[in-house]
């Protein structure tokens, strides 16, 4: 089992030593092996390539050019998934500070499980009535882009870039947006950016290699070759920098493990039945919310049919043993594991599909604690 390292070697601490660098305490420690000489350029800009693993990085993609630049490898958060470390990229703190502990979060202050990034409820992806006003109550931790002492921009996919999420943690940013899945866009508009005057922090996120990992595993040879095509392009882009004074950052928040073991909770009724309602999370890390008069089949069951694939801990467990991060826990994280947790094993994943929803699996996923998910690349460029 991989475990953040929050103490020195994770993404909050690198998003800590950006902060640091431009005069913003974080409440966590800085990289411990990182010369934040290296942000001395009149443009830093962090690239995060969603779903991009280390292993996976030196396994199928030694001798690219990423690669070739690696400096570093950081843990993710948990749960290593999106929904959680997007928002420690934002805001500087993991789950026990901004309280987002995965994809479907259940938000008692609504009474509704929600699918917390794009901001909408699970149950028909419906938008919240004035969600814009529940977003600044909800998503409470600030963003550190209202204090960046520098010019900061926001590069992200059209369909995402003017979200609740996105306008709740813009902060002082400008906000670009490009096409997806366009490499050429996103780095046409990235190029127009550090040509703009002034100093500047640029956050740059890529979204579609995570979708091919999700619908053919990372694994398939679509993945890779996105890889490939990604990879040539930043190479070409880096010789456009030349007298740009950049810096640039690569990391991502996750890596990616190729389902083996498939499971569907409907297989399971004698299980679904010790629930209050569906399963929150990730189809890698459950939240179960437990009837009290079912606790102990509950128990029961999950050592007895499901020991093979998953290990079971009581929420408060996981909060005591710092896997959200450290410090005062967010008022409302308790609420939002549930009883108990399923950690699933290697390989296995954990489905419970509304009756709305599809019920499917897919190829690839995240949110775990098998190195492929938790280990992250930091690759560090300088074009001056």
């Amino acid at each position: 089992m991989y475990l953040p390292n929050y103490e020195e070697n994770s993404i909050v601490n690198l998003v800590s030593t950006i902060a640091d660098s431009l005069g913003i305490k974080t409440g966590y420690q800085g990289l411990k092996s990182f010369d934040k000489k290296a942000l001395n350029t009149r443009n830093v800009v962090l690239i995060i390539v969603d779903g991009l693993g280390y292993e996976w990085l030196l396994k199928k993609a030694k001798n690219s050019f990423i690669a070739e630049n690696l400096q570093n490898k950081l843990t993710s958060v948990f749960p290593s998934t999106t929904a959680t470390a997007i928002p420690a990229f934002m805001t500087g703190k993991p789950a026990q500070q901004h309280g987002l502990t995965g994809w479907y979060v259940f938000l008692k202050e609504l009474g509704v499980v929600s699918m917390i990034l794009p901001f909408i409820s699970r149950v028909k992806g419906s938008r919240f009535h004035g969600s814009s006003d529940i977003a600044k109550t909800i998503l409470t931790e600030k963003s550190l882009f209202e204090d960046f002492q520098r010019d900061c921009y926001q590069l992200l996919p059209k369909e995402i870039a003017r979200s609740d999420f996105t306008i709740k943690h813009k902060g002082k940013a400008k906000i670009v947006d490009y096409t997806n899945p366009c490499l050429l866009s996103f780095f046409h508009q990235l190029q127009n950016i550090t040509e703009e005057s002034g100093k500047k922090f640029v956050y740059a996120y890529w979204s579609w290699y995570d979708h091919l990992c999700h619908e053919f595993g990372p694994d398939s040879e679509l993945a890779f070759e996105h890889f490939q095509d990604l990879d040539n392009k930043l190479e070409r882009f880096i010789k456009k920098l030349a007298g740009k004074d950049v810096t640039l950052l690569i990391t991502a928040d996750h890596g990616f493990i190729q389902a083996e073991h498939k499971i569907d909770l409907k297989d399971h009724p004698k299980l679904k039945e010790c629930l209050v309602m569906p399963l929150s999370g990730e189809s890698r890390v459950a939240y179960c919310y437990v009837k009290p008069n079912k606790t102990k089949q509950f128990e029961q069951y999950v050592k007895e049919k499901l020991e093979n694939f998953c290990h079971l801990y009581k929420s408060s467990e996981l909060i005591e043993k710092n896997f959200f991060g450290l410090g005062k826990p967010h008022p409302k994280l308790q609420d939002r594991i549930g009883d108990f947790v399923l950690i699933m094993k290697e390989g296995c994943v954990l489905k419970d599909a509304l009756m709305d929803e599809s019920a499917e699996f897919m190829e690839g996923y995240h949110g775990g604690v098998s190195k492929e998910e938790m280990w992250v690349p930091l690759s560090v460029i300088r074009s001056s």
